[in-house]
C-alpha cells in the first residue's frame, strides 16, 4: 500500500470522526432544547392559568363605569 493511500485513509479517518462528533454535539443540543421547550410551554399553561381573571378587569371596569354614569344622572334628577 502506498503512502497517498495511507494518507488518505488517515484524512478520511478524522474526517469520519469529526463529523460523528458533531453530530453528537447537535443530538445533544436539539434534546437540551425539546427539554427547554417543554419547560417553557409548561410555564406558559401556568402563566394563562394564572392570569384568566385578567380578562374580567375590562368587564368590571365597563359595568363600574355604567353604575357611576346611572348614579351621575340620578343624583342630577334629584336634583344634586
Amino acid at each position: 500500500m502506498s503512502t497517498g493511500w495511507l494518507i488518505g485513509f488517515v484524512i478520511g479517518g478524522v474526517v469520519v470522526v469529526l463529523v460523528v462528533s458533531l453530530l453528537l454535539i447537535l443530538i445533544a443540543s436539539a434534546r437540551k432544547i425539546g427539554t427547554q421547550a417543554q419547560e417553557i410551554e409548561t410555564a406558559l399553561e401556568s402563566t394563562s392559568v394564572r392570569t384568566l381573571a385578567l380578562w374580567d378587569v375590562q368587564h368590571v371596569n365597563t359595568r363600574i363605569e355604567s353604575i357611576t354614569q346611572r348614579l351621575a344622572a340620578a343624583r342630577r334628577a334629584l336634583g344634586g
